[in-house]
């Protein structure tokens, strides 16, 4: 399996003459064999999808196909193609850090998880239910989850001390399992080995649950490993600071702000910021001074003998306000897309983009990301 090698078997007749010591330096007695066992192709040429969960291959019969590193298999074979217009055809403007390395050293993918950057990775799960046909979307559009917890669990899940960990915490066994959506075969190999150097042991993924390797898996995995998969210690959100202004120099928007936020923020809620922030707060002040001067010429006109009455109407009346506006105040949030845009290098933003792709695509540059925003005219 993903040799492209052959194994030939000669039995000749003329064979059963020949002994240990004899030395033949005549004719050549085997010229062909009597029977050859064809290996499978080799892969030969990879390409890591720019979501950095899929891979494209190519192989020694230049035979296509799709494979998926959550799942550690082959999704879809897509034959003799063209492999660059499959790759063309499969990219998308998404920026995900790279999380894991590959090589095709045996010819077949072997995926390296290093302790570096295996955590890099955080995507939104909504996208990973988007990919995968199984999910339940329902529920998990605003939850984040990272690329390489959800790897190494799927590695682990047969080690019984993984499964008890995840019996006693029901909400966090919720997000790693994910309906299946990353689930690995039994048989896949897993190699625990030090960096860039020998192999400690070797197992397949359904046989963590034999005592030998329960016992070897205590004494070699990293504590890394152990943090994720028995503690459940998440790392935390990759943060990316940018500083934000308006495009257009105004006596209300003067001011540069540095922020940071989730590397994976979409500009929707970024916009959702700027509208409360700087809009709806102004608005807010401009109508609570509004309300003070009505207020304070009411209280001027009012009669003494009125007082009482005037103020506990003018009371519910407020409460009242208070209770609609807050409800406008998020309706107006929500519809905050249709009165700003937000810019980068002048480049009006998708609003499903987010930030860390804004910066890699667009952005291009070191420092700190710089976002304009601006009013729809």
């Amino acid at each position: 399996m993903g040799f492209n090698n052959r194994i030939k078997y000669t039995l000749l007749d003329s064979l059963s003459t020949l002994t240990r010591t004899t030395y033949y330096d005549g004719e050549v007695i085997c010229k062909q064999p009597d029977m050859i066992i064809q290996g499978g192709p080799a892969l030969k040429h990879y390409h890591i999808l720019s979501d950095k969960r899929h891979i494209i291959t190519k192989d020694s019969n230049n035979n296509v196909a799709l494979y998926d590193v959550l799942q550690a298999k082959m999704i879809e074979n897509l034959g003799k193609c063209d492999y660059e217009e499959e790759i063309r055809k499969r990219t998308k403007t998404i920026f995900v850090p790279n999380w894991f390395c590959v090589d095709l050293k045996v010819g077949i993918l072997t995926i390296t998880l290093e302790e570096s950057d295996v955590f890099a990775a955080w995507i939104s799960v909504k996208e990973l239910v988007d990919n995968n046909a199984a999910g339940n979307t329902t529920e998990s559009v605003d939850v984040k989850e990272n690329y390489g917890v959800l790897m190494l669990h799927s590695l682990f899940e047969h080690w019984p001390i993984v499964k008890q960990a995840l019996e006693t915490n029901d909400s966090y066994a919720e997000r790693v399992h994910l309906d299946n959506l990353c689930h690995i075969p039994g048989h896949t190999p897993i190699f625990l080995g030090e960096i860039g150097g020998r192999t400690l042991y070797r197992f397949r993924c359904s046989e963590a649950s034999g005592e030998p390797e329960q016992s070897f898996l205590h004494e070699v995995l990293p504590q890394f490993i152990i943090n994720v998969i028995v503690k459940h210690q998440v790392p935390s959100l990759t943060k990316i600071p940018f500083i934000l202004h308006h495009q257009i120099s105004s006596t209300k928007y003067n001011k540069k702000d540095r922020l940071s936020a989730s590397d994976i923020m979409i500009v929707r809620k970024v916009i959702e910021y700027i509208y409360e922030r700087y809009v709806l707060n102004e608005q807010q002040q401009q109508q609570q001074q509004q309300q003070q001067q009505q207020q304070s010429q009411q209280q001027q006109q009012q009669q003494q003998q009125q007082q009482n009455l005037s103020t506990a109407t003018a009371g519910n009346g407020i409460n009242q306000q208070d209770g609609n506006s807050e409800q406008q105040r998020e309706s107006d949030i929500s519809k905050s897309v249709d009165h700003i845009e937000l810019l980068c290098q002048d480049q009006v933003l998708d609003l499903l983009m987010d930030l860390r792709t804004v910066k890699h695509f667009m952005w291009k540059g070191g420092g700190d990301l710089v976002l304009c925003f601006r009013t729809k005219s």
